[in-house]
């Protein structure tokens, strides 16, 4: 039997007041918490969402699991014995850590983007856990750097790391919570895009309850936990049901769990003995309240005017970009992490003939040095290559649904929004991955790499062409795409 297909289990459509949660280390879980935020204001009368004061890298405390990380680092690039210890980590669960400059350089920028702002939710990594500066950073680079085996030991060593950070997760929303109740302001639940810490948010919340029912005079109601799963429910995403299944049954009794397209087969398999959460929905594939709305605004969508005329507003751009009929479009949203690979893919792109390449994020730093360098070496390129800063919604929705050519990485809130935009068949979708130790190519994340393979699924159904590849690869998938070298291959001859 199905799951009911929900998108939130309103409580009380008058009156919310929820207490957000979501972590950095990738785009991913902000990403959706801020369009949850979008879909709540638009679905309940009165809604109070505070303010969060970011906790910044100078003013977390010092602690034991902070002082391991870095003396890790340390021991790992001293001279000679520290060559020797990262030959004996190949053989070991533990991952090989960044230098230490390269470290504090993502540290620093991520508690840069922190400074001076409030924003509407608290950040597990970098507000609650000690380490969680530290832990981000390193997942940022390890991805930037394709670091498919590290990645994989980073992720085994989640379980541990939420062990020894569970009672700091208690008491920090223990906290907030009893707070919230004392000055006559209390939440009303807890909405999470994140599987960490799970076990303390769920240890916080029952003892919240318990002690509700001891102040009666407060007028506050016990509070369930909303749990956003920003991945496809398959065998490969470990990191969120690992997390779920370690939850005892009076934890999971204090969960509504949401995934796009969760199944029993799936909740089977991760939950042999049973699933005692208090809901379980299926989120409509075009309902999906981590997809930002504009998204999903039909009056942005282009995919039915590859000939015709387009006019986009891009914001950073002193007027609006036209798009000819029949003119040949490619889009890369890759990440800053990814900039290497962003170059690679603009030159095979603009070499195969495509009219423009609009490069979201482009504005980063190593991006914009390596397009000096391939203006310098090709100055005809210099009008075909269109650099973005920050894109609005809409703007992203009208660019993607217009372009011949996308290329995406796997995340899975990349993936939904995929799967929410409306696609012409003679679109392409490429999706970036690395080489893995044995040459396949794969995102080092089951999760990500499981995501991608239901997003080509779904897509071919569609009618949509849709290939895994790396820049080394992108050359021969252009090659064998007929329907989009066709194109191609005109356009070059028309030029």
């Amino acid at each position: 039997m199905p799951f009911e297909k929900k998108a939130y289990q309103f409580k009380n459509k008058d009156y919310l007041k929820p207490l957000l949660l979501t972590s950095s280390g990738g785009g991913g879980h902000i990403t959706a918490i801020t369009g949850i935020h979008s879909f709540l204001a638009q679905s309940v009368k009165t809604i109070n969402i505070p303010l969060y004061n970011p906790v910044l890298f100078v003013e977390k405390p010092a602690s034991v699991l902070r002082t391991r990380v870095w003396f890790g680092v340390k021991i790992l690039h001293t001279p000679i014995i520290g060559f020797l210890m990262q030959f004996l980590l190949r053989w070991t669960p533990f991952p090989c850590l960044p230098d230490k400059r390269t470290l504090q350089n993502d540290i620093d920028a991520l508690s840069l983007k922190e400074k001076d702002r409030q924003r509407p939710y608290v950040d597990m990594l970098l507000d609650v856990y000690p380490s969680g500066y530290e832990y981000a950073a390193i997942w940022n680079i390890f991805q930037r750097n394709d670091n498919t085996s590290d990645l994989k030991k980073l992720v085994a060593l989640q379980k541990h790391s939420d062990r020894e950070n569970e009672e700091v997760v208690k008491v920090y929303f223990l906290n907030q919570l009893q707070q919230a109740a004392n000055n006559k302001a209390a939440y009303t639940e807890i909405i999470s895009t994140q599987p960490i810490g799970l076990r303390g948010l769920c240890n916080a919340v029952l003892a919240y309850n318990h002690w509700l029912h001891n102040q009666p005079h407060l007028q506050a109601s016990p509070i369930l936990i909303h749990q956003y799963m920003t991945d496809l429910p398959t065998k490969g995403a470990v990191h969120f049901f690992n997390a779920l299944a370690s939850l005892e049954r009076e934890q999971q009794e204090i969960i509504n769990l949401y995934a796009l397209g969760i199944s029993k087969e799936i909740i089977d398999y991760f939950f042999p003995n049973g699933a005692f959460f208090k809901g379980i929905f299926d989120l409509p594939v075009n309902e999906n309240p981590m997809v930002r709305p504009e998204l999903k605004n039909i009056q942005m969508d282009n995919s039915s005017n590859f000939y015709k005329p387009v006019r986009i507003a891009l914001s950073g751009k002193a007027q609006a970009c036209w798009l000819n009929g029949g003119e040949v479009v490619a889009s890369i949203l890759l990440g800053s992490q990814v900039g290497k690979d962003s170059i690679a893919y603009i030159k095979i792109l603009l070499e195969k003939g495509v009219d423009k390449v609009f490069i979201f994020g482009g504005q980063n730093q190593n991006i914009q040095a390596g397009i000096v360098k391939m203006l310098s070496d090709c100055p005809d390129y210099r009008e075909k290559i269109i650099s973005l800063e920050y894109q609005s919604d809409a703007a992203l929705t009208a660019l993607m649904t217009r372009s011949n050519i996308v290329v995406i990485r796997g995340g899975g809130l990349c993936v939904m929004e995929q799967l929410a935009l409306n696609h012409n068949k003679e679109q392409l979708v490429l999706v970036h991955h690395a080489n893995g130790v044995k040459g396949e190519l794969t995102s080092g994340i089951s999760w990500e790499d499981d995501n991608v393979d239901a997003l080509i699924a779904h897509l071919r159904v569609r009618g949509v062409h849709a290939l895994k590849t790396n820049p080394a690869k992108a050359v021969h998938d252009l090659a064998q795409m007929r329907r989009v070298q066709g194109n191609l291959e005109a356009n070059v001859e028309y030029q």
